[in-house]
């Protein structure tokens, strides 16, 4: 009723009806009738000016289709039809009202078919609003506000800036709307809508309402996509000789001098001792705040005490940096080293201080680093580590291309490599009908571990990696498109790294092992192992900056093969020293 009422004042020329469906549709009772005539002025029932065919459905039981024909009430113009069709509900008689009953009727999906195309029975078709983002959506309040990533379609540099420019002027428009809302309600709602300009996408909060309207204008604002900025989180000295590090370090001089790798987590404890005999942290960036990232520098506060969570700190600890110090007061002094002691190390805070972000954040590092990079004119970043993941939906995206990845991929196309945590969901309990049952879980690579062009690395024992395989909670492949992965194994278990919240004591001969580092368990703390491992490579075999590919061959062709499944170990777990004595 309420759409007829619409679509009755509508003109051809302003909207163009191919299909109007009605079902189980009053619009055959006299009562309602009575009332329209009321509101035409000839009181001539029509079929809407701008409804080229109507379809109506009725089943003969159904007490609300009272009158089961229109054609014989409602006058058609000049090249409008008007059918009826009397079917029986599948969920007559006990329902045959039912509206998810004649949707399945043939009338219905016929007519439909034959407007929408083959499409419509698609379960994989074109999208504008990523089906996440839609679930997210359903049941949320008016003015909720929903963390988004638009992606421009354009692919032209130069009309880039002109595409991001003209929509986020056409979202602040949104969000100013009707001329009732006050300027300083106004203003405050853009803030909260934290508009984000990246290279690629936008990222925004926005409301429902608001992002019905971006899709309904997809092609004039030159939208791709509309995704939703998924969240991420944060998922020694004995693990140095497993992987052969410590070995090279001395006999090759793989110290990771000269190389550069970002760490893209929570930020790092810049003033912590593990990084003070080679000034390890060279520059900070923080992503998570709105605007550009905010960069820090050795000697600001804010450089010293970035990382208020802990997991960037330790992750950094094991690419680089060192630092002697006893097992307990009084003991004489144990080397605890980095697996490239001498590596530059940049920070980007892109998870908050709970351990959590957002694509968009990480987004936002990536192209500070793409950025860097070009205008130094060399690869100052050789390679990136993400000790980070999220849950991945293959029926939303196609496997290893989310925004995210995408924007990885460019990355290490412009010749950075990139290491990524393959995640910790390897292990699961399953309710039974007696209770619950650990299982391990294959198919649990997350995002953006199942980037092909990208290392993945999944978890082993630190010291006795032949003997306990692969860790029980390191997450297996293939990835959703069947392809190997992890790419191999490191060792991720009760590995001994750097403590951002270590106390500065009286003097440093009184700091203890427990005083500077903590043991964590992870594919988080594996990643940094062949992060480590690839600067100090790099350091020896400089030709290879800029080659990912090249490297990433003579990595996994010189793994150790631990006798596991390929799915769950890879390669096997990565041998330096074997890397530099085939190159």
């Amino acid at each position: 009723m309420i759409a007829y009422d619409v679509l009755r004042q509508l003109t051809a020329a302003n909207c163009q009806v191919p299909l109007f469906v009605t079902i189980g549709s009053p619009l055959g009772m006299a009562e309602v009738q009575d009332v329209f005539r009321q509101w035409i002025p000839d009181g001539v029932l029509r079929v809407p000016e701008c409804v080229a065919h109507w379809v109506n459905v009725a089943d003969p039981l159904d007490p609300v289709a009272a009158d089961k024909s229109l054609a014989d009430e409602y006058a058609c113009a000049a090249g409008q039809t008007l059918d009826d069709f009397l079917v029986l509900n599948p969920e007559s008689p006990h329902h045959p009202h039912s509206g998810t009953g004649y949707l399945r009727t043939a009338p219905v999906q016929d007519e439909v078919l034959k407007v929408v195309g083959n499409a419509f029975s698609q379960h994989v078709a074109k999208f504008v609003i990523a089906k996440d983002l839609v679930a997210k959506m359903e049941d949320g309040r008016r003015e909720e506000r929903y963390p988004t990533l638009i992606q421009l379609a354009t692919k032209v540099e130069g009309s880039m800036d002109v595409v991001r420019r003209e929509l986020i002027d056409a979202i602040r428009a949104m969000i100013r709307g009707g001329d009732g809302a006050r300027k300083s309600d106004v203003e405050s709602e853009i803030e909260r809508a934290g508009i984000e300009p990246l290279k690629r996408y936008v990222a925004a909060q926005l409301t429902r309402l608001e992002i019905e309207h971006l899709r309904a204008r997809f092609i004039d604002l030159k939208i791709e996509r509309v995704w939703r900025d998924a969240e991420k989180r944060a998922l020694v000295f004995a693990s140095t000789h497993t992987i052969q590090a410590s070995p090279a370090v001395l006999g090759y001089g793989a110290t990771g001098r000269d190389i550069g790798w970002a760490v893209l987590d929570t930020g790092v404890r810049g003033d912590h001792p593990h990084f003070q005999e080679y000034a390890n942290i060279k520059r900070q960036w923080d992503c998570t705040k709105p605007g550009p990232p905010k960069e820090f520098s050795p000697g600001e506060t804010k450089f010293d005490e970035l990382d208020k969570q802990g997991h960037g700190t330790h992750v950094a600890g094991i690419i680089g940096g060192n630092k002697k110090v006893p097992l307990k007061a009084g003991a004489k002094p144990t080397l605890f080293s980095g697996m490239a002691p001498e590596t530059a190390i940049y920070g980007f805070k892109v998870l908050d201080d709970r351990g959590n972000g957002q694509d968009s954040w990480i987004i936002k590092a990536l192209d500070a680093i793409a950025t860097f990079n070009e205008s130094a004119g060399r690869l100052i970043i050789a390679g990136v580590n993400l000790s980070l993941g999220g849950n991945f939906d293959p029926s939303v995206y196609a496997c290893g291309h989310t925004p995210l990845c995408e924007e990885l991929r460019r990355l290490w196309n412009q010749g950075v490599l990139v290491c990524l945590a393959a995640g910790n969901e390897g292990y699961a309990l399953l309710q039974g009908e007696h209770g619950q049952i650990p299982s391990n879980m294959d198919l649990s690579i997350g995002d953006p571990a199942n980037l092909d062009e990208a290392l993945a690395v999944g978890s082993v024992h630190k010291t006795n990696p032949h003997t306990y395989g692969v860790s029980y909670f390191s997450s297996r492949g293939p990835t959703a498109d069947g392809r190997r992965k992890p790419d191999l194994v490191a060792l991720g278990e009760r590995i001994l790294s750097a403590l951002h919240s270590f106390k500065p004591p009286v003097a440093s001969s009184e700091q203890t092992v427990e005083d500077l580092y903590v043991e964590m368990s992870g594919t988080s703390m594996a990643a940094p192992h062949v992060s480590g491992l690839l600067a100090g490579f790099l350091s020896v075999r400089r030709e290879f900056i800029g080659y990912p590919d090249r490297v990433k061959r003579i990595l996994l062709d010189n793994c150790t093969d631990l006798g596991r499944d390929q799915y769950i170990q890879g390669r096997g777990m990565p041998n330096l020293i074997r890397m530099l004595a085939n190159s």
